[in-house]
């Protein structure tokens, strides 16, 4: 068995892998860490970071309600520091989150509550190699 964490966040990988969500299509995938070779970047680069599991409180004598947060970040090595080519970027991540919100399933033992979509800070080195990332937060409840 594994954490909810992790069963959460290998949902939502497997959400944006599905065939025909996205085109081009997606290759997310789940890691602790969205760090890869510039080189490897030339296409955009999507990864499903399983962030934290909080308690809020007693959801009832039985169980706990938990916040989970899930982050998919989006990143690409730019050519220029053109603001529009940047712009696809935060398109995509604003796309990735409308997708999930309609797409996930309402079964699920984890109830979607608040996705957010940000322009992530860059690092002066990230920003002297052209790294451009976006992200989603996607915080979830989970009763346990």
């Amino acid at each position: 068995m594994s954490a909810p964490l992790i069963e959460l966040s290998d949902q939502v990988t497997d959400l944006l892998n599905t065939v025909g969500a996205f085109t081009p299509a997606l290759s997310a995938v789940r890691s602790y860490q969205p760090f890869y070779e510039l080189t490897d970047l030339t296409a955009v680069k999507t990864t499903v970071l399983p962030i934290s599991d909080r308690t809020i409180g007693r959801a009832d004598r039985e169980a706990w309600q938990h916040e989970l947060t899930v982050r998919v970040a989006v990143q690409k090595k730019l050519a220029d520091d053109n603001d529009t080519t940047k712009d696809t970027v935060v398109t995509l991540a604003d796309a990735i989150c409308e997708y999930v919100k309609e797409n996930w399933p309402e079964d699920s033992d984890f109830e979607l509550m608040a996705p957010t979509v940000a322009s992530l800070m860059q690092h002066p080195l990230l920003q002297q190699s052209r790294l451009f990332s976006s992200g989603i937060d996607l915080i979830f409840w989970h009763y346990r």
